[in-house]
């Protein structure tokens, strides 16, 4: 072997060792990057929404790849902006960034129009040469090339944190000349397991939200129904208790007419009858308000046929049918689980009320039918009557709320009231389809319900 052989094979073994030595950088360069990884998926597991994601995640970025400065910024889906929330920098440094760009780091906001989105979201780990591109416009060319050569960064790593189709946040890597960039799938397993976790952390944030609505909501619900309970149970001893001065007072006007019928004359008979009917009517409304009180109490589901048991209360209402001459027609009934007592009631005093609010001589048509809702069955109920205008369809519902006198139609006033609350007490919301003197609709739901 000649001299000149000998030469030639020294330096291709060089060669061969310079090789090994930068595969074998680039190896301990990647496990490295691969172990600092590892460690943060470690890091996020533990975190919960409450801790500062944003910071560990511009702090671990800047470690894995080696950056001379790095920045997490949050999207703002609504206004379609990014707005930096930290920097990674060198304090002094950071000083003199800010003064060449005039405002703080926090102040940046960079708009990311529906082509940069889409960009992004096709490439979630871009290079790009100059800050004025990495900031999509925000900083410009001037200031940013000032930044560059200030921080003696040659280019750009942008990252962007998405999932399912859904940005998060971006950062910005700045790179160093001369400096080797981490490679590709690091940074994408980086992002990966960054979005996820900021998917998570908006998820728990929003689940937070909502438990702490539902528990507000839950005590309203139960001040309202400890509220409800305190005036129910007023409702009946009041209506209880006061129904015995009525009857003192009706005993002593009966008294009163029998034994000195004799002195009266046609005005005494008509005060003493204006006293018996408004006795009579204050025994109506409270024996009303004690019933509506008494609704929801000892109440237990049970499954029906709703066909037998309209039935049943048009069988209870026959002397009235007949008098008014009245025709009731039902359709198709289901099998449900309701109360069934109460629900028998709601029937009747519809029934009662097609049957009531008629024109003078004006025989009664009535309609019953149902049919299947996604949320269990709507129920209506038909008449010919007088209507109602449509300024009274909320007012009708109201307890003690008469839109006519005793003179035309007698009644309480609670009819529909004791209609509402029963409905609301399976679930359902009750309402009116009318015009004057084209008859009357009132539909109503009743929910799927279980014990």
């Amino acid at each position: 072997m000649t001299q000149i052989e000998i030469e030639h094979r020294i330096k291709g073994l060089e060669l061969e060792l310079r090789i090994l030595r930068s595969a074998e950088e680039e190896i301990v360069r990647q496990n490295d990057a691969l172990s600092k990884l590892n460690h943060f998926a470690i890091e996020l597991s533990n975190m919960s929404y409450e801790d500062n994601l944003e910071e560990l995640i511009s702090k671990k970025i800047k470690e894995l790849s080696g950056a001379e400065v790095s920045t997490f910024s949050e999207f703002d889906p609504e206004n379609h902006i990014t707005s930096v929330k930290c920097i990674e920098l060198e304090p002094g440094m950071l000083n003199k960034v800010v003064k060449l760009l005039g405002k703080k780091i926090q102040n940046i906001h960079s708009p990311i129009s529906q082509d940069m989105y889409e960009e992004i979201s096709h490439d979630l780990v871009g290079w790009r040469k100059t800050l004025h591109e990495v900031s999509f416009g925000a900083i410009s060319r001037p200031v940013g090339a000032s930044v560059q050569a200030l921080l003696n960064i040659d280019h750009f790593i942008g990252l962007a944190y998405m999932t399912e189709g859904k940005l998060y946040g971006t950062s910005v890597l700045g790179m160093k000349k001369h400096q080797p960039d981490p490679p590709k799938k690091i940074l994408e397993n980086f992002v990966h397991l960054a979005a996820t976790s900021l998917q998570r952390k908006q998820i728990e944030k929003q689940l937070k939200i909502k438990i702490e609505e539902l528990i507000n909501t839950n005590k309203k619900l139960e001040q309202y129904a400890h509220a409800n309970e305190e005036l129910e149970q007023f409702a009946f001893i009041a209506s209880h208790n006061l129904q015995q001065p009525l009857r003192t007072v009706s005993n002593y006007v009966q008294i009163f007419e029998e034994d000195y019928a004799d002195r009266f004359d046609d005005k005494a008979f008509t005060y003493l009858k204006t006293v018996k009917d408004s006795v009579s009517r204050m025994m109506l409304l409270l024996n009303s308000l004690l019933d509506f009180s008494r609704i929801g109490r000892n109440i237990k589901l049970k499954k029906v046929s709703c066909k037998q048991l309209i039935n049943n209360t048009v069988a209870d209402l026959e002397t009235l049918i007949t008098s008014t001459q009245a025709t009731i027609k039902v359709s198709a009934m289901p099998e449900i689980r309701v109360y069934e007592s109460e629900f028998s009631q709601l029937i009747q005093n519809l029934i009662m009320n097609a049957i009531k609010f008629q024109k003078p001589g004006n025989k009664p048509k009535i309609m019953i039918s149902s049919k299947k809702i996604n949320s269990g069955w709507q129920f209506s109920i038909s008449d010919n009557g007088i209507g109602i205008a449509s300024k009274y369809f909320e007012k009708i519902f109201e307890i003690f709320q008469r839109l006519h006198n005793d003179s035309e139609y007698q009644g309480s006033g609670i009819g529909l009231a004791f209609c509402k609350k029963i409905v609301q007490l399976h679930k359902g919301i009750i309402w009116i389809e009318s015009a004057e003197d084209q008859g009357t609709t009132i539909h109503f739901n009743i929910a799927d319900l279980e014990e």
